[in-house]
């Protein structure tokens, strides 16, 4: 009996570890960043993308929908990146981004990025 009262206490911590990630969750923050420098990579040499990697901030973080049985979020936001323009100026671009955030089966976090 205490065999099977310990299992069903480690499957619930478990489960708990599985929820639903949240839009501003550290994991899915990084993930949004690493997709915004795929989408620069190969345009500038990797100093230049060291600075873009710096200059990206995620701000007005907004849930816009949720779904607990699908383990997923949708979230919006404004994300703005500083990189070297013209005659070595800096231009800072912001824009609008919608973002999806699901957890898999084994607890991976899938992010998929659309500007708006």
């Amino acid at each position: 009996m205490k065999r099977i009262l310990f299992i069903i206490s480690l499957l619930s911590i478990i489960s708990c570890n599985k929820q639903t990630p949240e839009c501003d969750d550290k994991d899915v923050l990084l993930t949004v960043k690493d997709i915004v420098l795929r989408r620069y990579k190969g345009y500038c040499d990797s100093l230049e993308m060291a600075n873009i990697e710096k200059s990206i901030k995620i701000t007005n973080i907004r849930q816009s929908s949720k779904n607990e049985e699908n383990k997923s979020c949708g979230c919006d936001a404004t994300i703005e990146l500083t990189y070297p323009g013209w005659e070595d100026n800096l231009t800072t671009k912001r824009n609008n981004y919608y973002y999806t955030a699901q957890k898999n089966t084994e607890g991976e976090i899938y992010v998929e990025l659309f500007k708006q």
